[in-house]
């Protein structure tokens, strides 16, 4: 089986999250040009969703979530004001790119099933057990600083795992490109 958008779509997938690390490289020297990378970072994985959802469907519905939240990032401007429904809207904001990350991750996974790549499928479900791991620590962090205030304790408490909570996250996006990197190997 060939499936050329699917290689392509991945392969600029692939390219917008190094462009995503880029960009949090380059944040720290200067905003316009990490602004810049950023959108053009968006842009492409917009591009990448589009052209790989033309041979797996899952890339398409990756499209979608990302376009929801622009419409909920815009949303959560004109209700700025009102404190409960600008959190709401932050919330489901943050939710979408992980759930688009899924959705890339099932994609490949029913793209390596069509080629009979079962490693590439096991190796799918690995990724996401870790992602989720990544978001629940993530959660607990805010949790902990939410409930128990900002005192000195709590804030130790909170950078502690502040810093474990980088670290998978640096791990996890490591793993999630060479994820991507070997499901275009696996297309080409």
């Amino acid at each position: 089986m060939n499936f050329p958008n699917a290689l392509d779509g991945i392969k600029k997938i692939r390219t917008a999250e190094i462009l995503g690390i880029i960009v949090a490289l380059v944040a720290a020297v200067t905003g316009i040009i990490a602004g810049i990378l950023s959108i053009i970072a968006f842009i492409m994985r917009l591009v990448g969703y589009s052209r790989a959802g033309k041979d797996e469907p899952s890339f398409k519905t990756a499209l979608y979530v990302a376009i929801a939240g622009i419409v909920l990032s815009v949303l959560s401007s004109v209700f700025a004001k009102n404190a409960t429904i600008s959190a709401i809207f932050k919330v489901l904001i943050d939710v979408c790119q992980p759930i688009a990350t899924y959705l890339v991750i099932t994609g490949i996974m029913n793209l390596a099933g069509k080629l009979g790549n079962t490693e590439m499928k096991e190796r799918g479900t690995k990724l996401f057990k870790i992602i989720i791991a990544m978001y629940v620590i993530a959660i607990i962090i805010d949790i902990v600083s939410a409930i128990f205030g900002k005192n000195a304790t709590t804030a130790a408490i909170s950078g502690v795992l502040g810093i474990v909570a980088a670290v998978l996250s640096i791990v996890t996006l490591v793993l999630y490109l060479g994820y991507l990197k070997r499901a275009v190997q696996m297309l080409e």
